[in-house]
């Protein structure tokens, strides 16, 4: 059985919003050779990063899914894990108007991480906006997987 979590886009939020107008904008001029080109650019702005446990296998994979069709990423052992953790994160984006002015955009969620033995190596899992949920899902993954809760 696998498990596919979705994490972040890899333009952000604004390149979400630009790669779904873009797609739009190429399957409606799609009879000109033009629109083809728009929605190649509009996917390749809807790439995003994952990661995928393959419970059976024992394996995991963090990904970057490219045009949101082909899966990036090295499969590794669930044996090089210590354990999981919950984290705080924030992640803070820019978009700037054609009138010079700055719009900051900061979220904040909670990531299940999976921790190696090293300490350094942080695979992030999962994205939650509120902690209990991400503590809930931690222990029903933990249980899953048969890894430690840090």
């Amino acid at each position: 059985m696998k498990i596919d979590f979705r994490l972040d886009y890899f333009f952000g939020p604004s390149g979400k919003f630009a790669g779904i107008i873009l797609v739009l904008v190429g399957v409606i001029t799609l009879i000109q050779y033009v629109g083809i080109i728009f929605i190649l650019f509009g996917l390749l702005l809807l790439t995003y990063s994952g990661t995928e446990i393959d419970i059976e296998k024992r394996t995991f994979r963090h990904y970057n899914k490219l045009f949101g069709f082909y899966k990036t990423g090295k499969i590794h052992n669930l044996n090089s894990i210590h354990g999981i953790k919950v984290t705080q994160s924030k992640t803070g984006f820019v978009a700037n108007s054609r009138g010079g002015r700055s719009f900051n955009f900061t979220q904040t969620d909670f990531r299940i991480l999976l921790i190696g033995y090293s300490k350094t190596q942080r695979v992030p899992v999962a994205k939650f906006k509120t902690k209990e949920e991400a503590i809930e899902a931690a222990k029903n993954l933990s249980l899953q997987i048969n890894l430690p809760m840090l």
